[in-house]
């Protein structure tokens, strides 16, 4: 652990603002910074050549009861390399993200996969605007960058909808199209029926 920050408290002593110049940890090396936000919540700058989210993404599976709220978030991100786990990353990653606290209601996520191809991500763009669009040009990179198959080979993806929330619950409408994508490594029948 190598780490070079400043803390900054408010008048009652709570943590306003922490500064990182300097974090390595493991095979996060980054800078950037934490700060409250007047109307309430958090913002995180992150920048640097690689920041390891393993454990944030096993933190996903763990899924809450769902009545906690967590504190509104917004995440402005610039990563040489995001690693989602053992042989999963992510290059060139630019995102920035915004959560109610209760669900993320706007997300723009530009990222390389491994090998050629890109991915993109748009969702709530505007203020009350709930559409969603995923597109990249390597389906079977992006399925193995958040091991959900290792069974698939090149393809295009598009992913296209709109997103209703009813308090806690989320609700996705759309569509997905794909093309030219291969099934690898898989049972012949599965094979055969691609």
């Amino acid at each position: 652990l190598d780490a070079r920050l400043a803390v900054a408290l408010d008048g009652s002593g709570a943590v306003a603002r922490v500064d990182v110049q300097h974090l390595i940890a493991g095979a996060s090396d980054v800078s950037g910074s934490l700060a409250r936000r007047a109307e309430g919540g958090w913002r995180v700058e992150l920048r640097g050549q690689s920041f390891d989210a393993t454990a944030l993404m096993s933190g996903l599976d763990r899924s809450a009861d769902g009545t906690e709220t967590e504190p509104p978030l917004i995440i402005d991100a610039a990563l040489g390399r995001l690693i989602l786990g053992p042989g999963r990353e992510a290059r060139s990653v630019k995102g920035q993200l915004f959560s109610d606290g209760v669900h993320w209601q706007a997300m723009s996520i530009d990222a390389a996969l491994p090998g050629t191809g890109k991915a993109s991500l748009r969702f709530g763009e505007a203020a009350g605007d709930h559409s969603f669009r995923l597109v990249t040009d390597d389906m079977g990179a992006l399925l193995r960058l958040f091991d959900v198959s290792d069974n698939v080979s090149g393809g295009h993806l598009e992913v296209t909808g709109q997103v209703e929330d009813n308090g806690r619950r989320r609700v996705f409408r759309g569509t997905l199209a794909g093309a030219d994508s291969r099934i690898v490594r898989a049972p012949i029948v599965a094979r055969l029926l691609s």
